[in-house]
């Protein structure tokens, strides 16, 4: 039964190359799905002048809550328009 188990953990085991590259591969992964989300949230705290001047960018030149304001001033529009079914 040993000799058994022995024969099996060797053909199940990976090697430290491929568990690199397996690791490799899934950081970039993710980063392929969080970069995304955090640039809409680094341009929803840009100013526009600055979005306009500079494009976007991971971090903002100049910070701002001017599209929250604006959300929060529309919200009577908003929020029945999102209540639809």
């Amino acid at each position: 039964m040993n000799k058994k188990k022995s024969s099996l953990l060797r053909f199940t085991r990976i090697t430290p190359f491929s568990n690199f590259l397996f690791n490799f591969l899934m950081i970039i992964l993710c980063l392929v799905c969080i970069i995304p989300i955090v640039l809409v949230l680094a341009i929803s705290f840009s100013a526009e002048e600055s979005l306009k001047e500079f494009g976007y960018r991971l971090i903002p030149n100049t910070f701002s809550f001017d599209g929250y304001a604006y959300l929060y001033k529309q919200k009577d529009t908003i929020l029945p328009a999102l209540a639809v079914c």
